[in-house]
């Protein structure tokens, strides 16, 4: 009779499952989702910082991808800059208006629309859940400030 109970509690263990469920946090963006926030009015251009990884993780998930761009009513910085990513890998994106108008990018990755009011600085958070060659651009002008290239 103990053999059968051990076995039994054997069996609804390895049915259960060794390890702890993952904990999942209530305010992370669903996979592919993007995730606007707004900071502070910018008060005066600085120097663009572009992509830099951040610090390595313990997860088996890549690093996050901080991504920076500045624009003026005419021009951007960066322009045309390449990214590696890895597929999975989550992409922190910064915006800063230092014009007079509203700028709108585009997010071929994910079809987003991101538009950034004049003296404003916002950033958008999403996952580069698709693997190819996709572009971050302005329409108006017509710039291309990334190309995001996920594997």
């Amino acid at each position: 009779m103990s053999r059968c109970l051990a076995a039994v509690a054997t069996v609804a263990l390895l049915a259960a499952g060794c390890t702890p469920s993952p904990q999942v946090s209530a305010s992370a963006p669903a996979p592919g989702a993007t995730t606007p926030s707004v900071s502070a009015p910018a008060s005066s251009p600085s120097a663009p910082s572009t992509a830099s990884p951040a610090a390595p993780s313990s997860s088996a998930a890549p690093a996050a991808v901080e991504l920076k761009a500045t624009f003026t009513d005419t021009t951007s910085t960066p322009n045309g800059e390449k990214v590696k990513l890895t597929r999975g890998q989550k992409v922190n994106l910064t915006l800063t208006n230092h014009g007079k108008k509203a700028w709108e990018m585009h997010n071929h990755l994910d079809d987003a629309e991101y538009t950034v009011e004049a003296g404003q600085t916002m950033t958008f958070t999403f996952v580069a859940e698709k693997s190819g060659r996709f572009e971050l651009e302005t329409h108006h002008p017509a710039i291309v400030v990334f190309m995001l290239i996920v594997r």
